[in-house]
């Protein structure tokens, strides 16, 4: 009788939920860091640390949208750079677009290095922190082979001339006549 009371009731229904609970599917929702994490893993570039060879990265600088392994973070914090664990921080939507929006890896390195060569200074291999910390004041801090207007290869358009109108438009503008008064030959 003891077993049929009400008294045991209850315990099997929080059990029961709480395992309905813990079986349950998950909400449709993704959070900021199932976003990231896609973002991670669906280009190859951010599976190598932005800085050095080494193989998954698990921090984030957030100044250069760049995904870095553990010895790199370290070196980017004693440069006063925004880092985040990816998987031990919180992250916030923004965060996120920001660094979709940023393109990664693969788009900081052709930002960050588009002027660079290994002939002139090549890559550190990480085994050298000394090297790995020049290599990263000279690309971020220096700025030595930046360009900023840089895109990665793959969307760069081949330049096209200028509509008329506009290449007229800038002549007025050097010249110093009224782009809006009709042009005289």
């Amino acid at each position: 009788r003891l077993l049929g009371s009400a008294a045991c009731a209850p315990r099997s229904r929080r059990a029961g939920g709480l395992v309905g609970r813990l079986m349950a599917p998950k909400d449709d929702k993704t959070t900021p860091v199932d976003k990231l994490r896609a973002f991670y893993r669906s280009h190859q570039a951010n599976k190598t640390c932005a800085d050095c060879p080494e193989r998954g990265p698990t921090y984030v600088c957030l100044d250069f949208q760049i995904f870095v392994c553990q010895s790199c973070a370290g070196l980017h914090r004693e440069f006063g750079h925004k880092i985040k664990s990816i998987s031990f921080s919180e992250w916030s939507s923004a965060e996120v677009a920001k660094l979709e929006e940023g393109g990664g890896n693969e788009a900081a390195r052709t930002k960050w290095l588009d002027r660079w060569h290994k002939d002139t200074f090549p890559e550190p291999d990480g085994t050298d922190l000394e090297a790995v910390r020049e290599f990263i004041r000279l690309k971020y801090v220096e700025k030595k082979w930046y360009r900023p207007h840089a895109k990665p290869a793959v969307t760069q358009a081949a330049p096209q001339a200028a509509p008329e109108s506009t290449a007229q438009a800038g002549l007025d503008l050097l010249s110093g006549a009224d782009a809006e008064a009709p042009a005289t030959a």
